[in-house]
């Protein structure tokens, strides 16, 4: 009596050859603002477009540079889009109240508004860089509450990249509130780059991340609001 034929097992998928994959983020090297190699202007759009484009394989690439690069990036993307924000609601206020023609005409202008203008330019990054600090506080805290066992370093990259968000604010008066969901658009993806982590955990850590920003942000303004009060009673006193 012959045995029975058992159905033949099929073949497993062939993997594609390696030339038909995609480069892994590894491989591609460091990010263009951090290699060496290239000009700053180049690697600086490369890295904007990179981030905008396919921020997950970005935050996968190699850090190289420590944290001062980040930090440049960061420090310039940040200041650029806040001076467009600041432009384009100066232009909606002069157009809207005294008409910008007329106003720029006036000694008042030029002697009163220019120069609060000035002061809130030279400021801008210094804003930047206190958003910086406490935007990484505050996700460091967030990706450790969901038990993510992270240093600052990657977080402090992530923050800094982060601000390519920043490159909307060349949309007239809605660049600028359009550029935060795509700045948590690209921090989720950080974290699901650089950090590994799931697209649920990423949202929980994000959903925290917000809320010790809120809680931050009302602590810094109430203790501000507290200062003011005491030395204007020391003031009257």
């Amino acid at each position: 009596m012959s045995e029975p034929e058992w159905p033949e097992e099929p073949e497993a998928a062939a993997s594609p050859a390696p030339e038909d994959r995609g480069p892994e983020p590894a491989a591609l090297g460091p990010a263009p603002w951090e290699d060496p190699e290239r000009s700053r202007l180049l690697g600086y759009f490369q890295t904007l477009w990179e981030i905008l484009r396919r921020p997950a394989p970005f935050f996968a690439r190699p850090a190289l540079g420590g944290a001062a690069e980040p930090f440049a990036f960061g420090l310039i993307t940040g200041t650029t889009g806040g001076l467009l924000g600041l432009f384009w609601w100066l232009l909606l206020l002069f157009s809207a109240n005294h008409g910008l023609g007329t106003a720029m005409e006036t000694p008042h202008f030029l002697a009163g508004t220019a120069g609060r203008v000035a002061v809130v330019m030279a400021l801008t990054p210094l804003v930047v860089l206190s958003k910086l600090a406490l935007g990484s506080f505050c996700l460091w805290g967030a990706a450790a509450l969901l038990g993510a066992r992270v240093g600052w370093a990657p977080i402090w990259r992530l923050c800094c990249y982060a601000t390519a968000a920043s490159v909307l604010a060349i949309i007239p008066f809605l660049g600028s509130f359009l550029a935060l969901p795509l700045a948590l658009f690209i921090l989720h993806q950080g974290l699901r780059g650089a950090l590994g982590m799931s697209v649920g955990r990423g949202l929980g850590t994000l959903v925290i991340f917000l809320i010790l920003q809120i809680l931050a942000a009302a602590f810094l303004t109430g203790g501000f609001l507290a200062l003011l009060a005491l030395l204007g009673l020391l003031l009257l006193g």
